[in-house]
């Protein structure tokens, strides 16, 4: 296969320009030499593609990391690597593909939504326009392209992936997330992000249940305490798919997070009357800082009295 677009992106880095990364790669050169990483080294490269899971990422044992690793260094397979990686607590497609880049850079890259929505751009790769909840599947069509890459302009395949990242980026002009499919090419960038908006209310009189208007996506907190409440909808999740009157989102609402989203969290906002649910992934739910939503999210009232605890017809 020939990509000359991606060929002449490629061709833009010839040296790693992340001083971090080049760190982490005199690591996985360690971790090659021992036949296995250790769990702080682990951590580590782990903590650099995503702080947001180093809290999972923690609670795997010495031994399962080392069992793991040292699977992954030993498979002769691209799967079989990949998949060893995937038993880790907190590891997914793209973190495990920094440690086989930190372990390999000469045979890996990095796999990110930035390059993924670019290589889609240019009709490299297929499906998965957004970039979400990367497979394993696609990351073995990522890394083809990546392979095939290199060695057409003589680099490596974690070159060509900090060059599509950084491409992507010089021509990203919306939210990198959007509520609809990006519309990233190489020759014309985005348009500006939705606002990030409240539920649309039923046809009934209860107005205060909340108007379709634009909520703040920053200043967003989780609120604890709510462990133990329930609800008449069954779960907060089928709270908010009544309430919001959409479909289950797959990815949390928390900007920035890639994860499966697995319950409808109780959240505040100083600029916001009352209690609000979103849709989250465990990780963020656990949260205990201020975060940002994405564009587009709905976020029903969690206020049982004027929602399915009082009549709505």
């Amino acid at each position: 296969m020939h990509y000359p677009i991606v060929a002449q992106v490629a061709r833009k880095i010839r040296q790693e320009p992340d001083l971090q990364f080049q760190r982490l790669s005199g690591i996985g050169s360690q971790a090659n030499d021992r036949g296995y990483f250790t769990k702080a080294e682990f951590l580590e490269i782990c903590r650099w593609k995503s702080a947001r899971r180093i809290a999972l990422c923690q609670s795997n044992s010495d031994q399962d990391v080392a069992k793991y690793t040292a699977q992954a260094i030993a498979a002769t397979d691209d799967s079989e690597r990949m998949r060893a990686l995937l038993k880790l607590t907190g590891v997914a497609v793209p973190t495990a593909s920094a440690l086989l880049a930190a372990y390999a850079p000469d045979l890996f890259g990095v796999i990110d939504v930035r390059g993924w929505q670019f290589l889609h751009s240019v009709g490299a790769v297929s499906r998965n326009r957004k970039g979400l909840n990367l497979s394993v599947r696609n990351w073995l069509q990522y890394l083809r392209v990546l392979r095939c890459v290199a060695r057409e302009v003589g680099t490596t395949p974690r070159l060509v992936d900090i060059s599509l990242y950084w491409e992507h980026k010089a021509g990203q002009k919306r939210s990198l997330y959007p509520t609809q499919a990006p519309n990233f090419s190489f020759k014309q960038a985005c348009g500006p992000t939705a606002a990030v908006q409240n539920v649309r209310p039923s046809r009934s009189n209860h107005s205060h249940i909340g108007e379709e208007m634009s909520i703040p996506a920053t200043g967003w907190k989780n609120k604890v305490g709510t462990a133990d409440r329930g609800c008449k909808c069954g779960t907060w999740k089928a709270h908010w798919v009544k309430l919001a009157k959409k479909s289950w989102p797959d990815i949390s609402s928390v900007k920035d997070c890639l994860t499966a989203s697995t319950l409808g969290a109780h959240v505040i906002n100083s600029m916001v009357p009352g209690e609000r649910i979103v849709p989250m992934c465990e990780s963020c739910n656990k949260l205990s800082g201020p975060f940002t939503l994405k564009g587009s999210i709905s976020a029903p009232s969690a206020n049982r009295s004027v929602t399915c605890e009082k009549d709505m017809t």
